[in-house]
C-alpha cells in the first residue's frame, strides 16, 4: 500500500502542485480586504443632477463638468429665478451641451467663474441674455454653425475670451454680447 501511494504521488505530481498554488492564491486573497470603493474610486460622484426647462436635464460631476442633455429649450433664469446649480456656480469648470438643446436660456451660467470651456452642439439656434456673463475664466468658444442669434450681454465681463468663431448663420448680435 505504502509503494502504491509512492507511485500515485510521484504520478500526479504537476496537479498537486498546481492545487497547492490555487489554495495559496485562496487564502493570499482571502487575508487582503478587497472593498468596492477602492475598485470603484476613479469613477466620477454626481454633485448635483435634475431636470430643468421640459424635456431637459442636468449633471454635474465631481470634477466640474456640467452636462446639459435631453431636447428642447432650456428654462430662462433672472433675478427672480436662479438655475438648478445655483450656490455650485464656482465648482463648474466645463459646460457640455448635447445635441438636441436648441438655446442657452438667459443667465443660466451667470456668473460661473471658473469655467474655461463650453461645447455647444449644432442644434443650438441662440444663446440668450447674460447666459454667460461673469464667466471671467472663459477662454475661447465656438459658436454651432446653425445659430442665428446671440442675445444681449451673453459674453459680458467674460475677460478671459481670446477668440470667437462666428459662423455665417449669425443674424443678430444683441448690444454689449461680447
Amino acid at each position: 500500500l505504502k509503494q502504491e501511494m509512492i507511485h500515485l504521488l510521484k504520478r500526479n505530481r504537476k496537479g498537486i502542485i498546481f492545487l497547492s498554488v490555487i489554495a495559496c492564491i485562496a487564502i493570499v486573497m482571502s487575508l487582503l480586504n478587497f472593498d468596492s470603493t477602492t475598485v470603484n474610486k476613479n469613477r466620477l460622484a454626481t454633485v448635483s443632477s435634475g431636470v430643468f426647462g421640459a424635456g431637459v436635464t442636468y449633471s454635474l460631476t465631481d470634477d466640474g463638468v456640467l452636462t446639459i442633455s435631453g431636447t428642447g429649450e432650456m428654462a430662462d433664469y433672472g433675478l427672480e429665478k436662479s438655475p438648478p446649480w445655483d450656490g455650485l456656480q464656482k465648482d463648474i469648470k466645463a459646460v457640455v451641451i448635447e445635441a438636441g438643446i436648441t438655446n442657452v436660456g438667459a443667465f443660466v451660467f451667470y456668473g460661473c467663474e471658473n469655467m474655461t470651456s463650453v461645447v455647444l452642439p449644432d442644434s443650438i439656434t441662440y444663446i440668450g441674455s447674460e447666459a454667460f456673463s461673469e464667466c471671467s475664466s472663459l477662454q475661447n468658444i465656438t459658436l454651432p454653425s446653425n445659430i442665428v442669434s446671440v442675445r444681449d450681454s451673453a459674453f459680458t465681463n467674460c475677460n478671459s475670451l481670446t477668440s470667437i468663431a462666428i459662423p455665417a448663420s449669425v443674424q443678430n448680435i444683441g448690444n454689449h454680447a461680447f
